[in-house]
């Protein structure tokens, strides 16, 4: 570990059109002292070219040339080779803000922090803004208990009984990780072929480590909506995928003993993953009669039901309150008109 230097990991697959923005953006930071990693997951296309093109362009950039593996063991590998006290890990079809590693270098040094964390926002391919999350906690900093208790819980999910929304975001790209707390644990991410949503399970336990966290208000995290990605492409196992990852996470929260704090959000998070497979399955070309029964076995799971039904939602937008309610009534026509609309509003506002 080289005190003063911050990794910067970033996996690479197949993302051509976006990578020398992306890299653009992490070189030329007003913090300098950088090791950027690159690491080629065997991408198809001319990435590993370009990796390499930059590295000889900048003695900062390293790059790994690998199998594929998969997003999570990319980052794995990145990890394995940091030499930065601290780190951060950028997806190669996003960009940061030129001052994003100093503020964020700043405030963890000078809180003695664990992780500082930022907000994004969600922008198109050409960089028009879509949304923004700005960070609003009621104080900027947390430490013992108060992590697992107050900024975990709301970094899993909003919460709809109280309609309390600090807007930060549970993804491993919105912040700084202290590098020696992820070596003393031997923390890793797990794969996404294993767990849809890995950072999710992922963070889950390294919120466990953390002593100390400070919130940075400020958006310098640009993410790019792409809508040909694995998570906007209709996949038939889609739904036990994440079945399968709610069951799982719920059990390592349990063996972690902070289920009793995310209960409600994590149900949160299950029910809008699943809504975005049931405009999956609505977008998608099959027949219509084909399209309603499994539209029909989502929202007739028990799961499901056992979500909407436990929370309030008069705090959502009015989209939301509708597809929540037609999934109580278990009402197939109605959820499949509403998710249709709700398609078409998201298609006009790209």
């Amino acid at each position: 570990m080289i005190n003063g230097l911050v990794t910067v990991v970033v996996p690479v697959y197949n993302v051509e059109r976006y990578l020398d923005r992306c890299i653009s953006s992490i070189v030329n930071q007003t913090y300098t002292d950088l090791e950027v990693i690159l690491v080629d997951d065997g991408s198809p296309d001319r990435c590993p070219q370009m990796c390499d093109e930059w590295a000889k362009k900048d003695a900062r950039i390293k790059v790994i040339h690998k199998k594929n593996a998969g997003l999570g063991m990319a980052r794995n590998t990145g990890i394995e080779n940091a030499k930065g006290e601290y780190i951060c890990f950028f997806d190669s079809d996003d960009y940061i803000e030129p001052v994003t590693i100093e503020e964020c270098y700043r405030a963890i040094k000078e809180e003695f922090a664990d992780i500082v964390c930022f907000g994004n926002d969600r922008v198109t391919p050409d960089g028009r803004v879509l949304e923004r999350r700005v960070p609003a906690p009621p104080q900027r900093v947390f430490e013992g208990e108060k992590v697992v208790k107050e900024l975990f819980p709301q970094t899993v999910s909003y919460n709809p009984q109280t309609g309390v929304n600090w807007r930060l975001s549970w993804s491993a790209w919105c912040a700084m990780f202290s590098i020696r707390v992820i070596r003393k644990y031997e923390w890793k991410f797990v794969s996404e072929r294993e767990y849809i949503s890995e950072d999710y399970y992922s963070l889950a336990s390294l919120y466990t480590y953390i002593s100390k966290a400070v919130i940075i208000s400020k958006v310098f995290y640009h993410y790019t909506v792409n809508t040909s990605s694995l998570s906007r492409t209709y996949k038939e196992d889609r739904f036990e995928k994440l079945s399968y990852f709610y069951r799982e996470i719920q059990m390592l929260c349990k063996r972690l003993d902070t289920f009793k704090y995310v209960e409600c959000e994590l149900g949160i998070v299950f029910l809008w993953l699943s809504i975005g497979y049931l405009k999956q399955i609505v977008d998608s070309k099959q027949g219509i009669w084909v399209r309603l029964a499994k539209l029909k076995k989502v929202i007739f799971d028990p799961v499901i039901q056992d979500v909407v039904w436990k929370n309030d939602f008069a705090s959502e937008n009015l989209p939301r309150k509708m597809i929540c309610f037609a999934i109580r009534k278990r009402a197939v026509i109605l959820s499949f008109i509403v998710v249709k609309l709700r398609n078409i509003r998201d298609r006009m506002k790209r």
